[in-house]
């Protein structure tokens, strides 16, 4: 269970959002893990520099993390239990 805390301020960043990147995250929470670029894209119908901005946009206001590590580049969720520990 997400204490309230936290899951209050996750809701504020998201409110925040432009409605299409709120949409990509709504994927992202559905998805979860690693999300790799083109397979979110197809999902939401986004084509890829619509997508670039978008998850800018989600890194930015902390839902978002980069997973460099990752190849291709992908991102993670940054709700708890979704990015491990460094």
């Amino acid at each position: 269970m997400v204490p309230s805390a936290v899951r209050d301020l996750l809701v504020r960043r998201v409110q925040r959002l432009t409605p299409a990147c709120r949409a990509l995250v709504q994927a992202a929470a559905v998805a979860g893990g690693e999300l790799l670029p083109d397979v979110l894209g197809e999902v939401c119908g986004i084509e890829p520099a619509a997508l670039a901005t978008l998850t800018e946009e989600g890194v930015q206001a902390g839902i978002l993390a980069t997973w460099p590590r990752a190849a291709p580049p992908s991102w993670r969720p940054t709700w708890p239990g979704t990015v491990p520990p460094r």
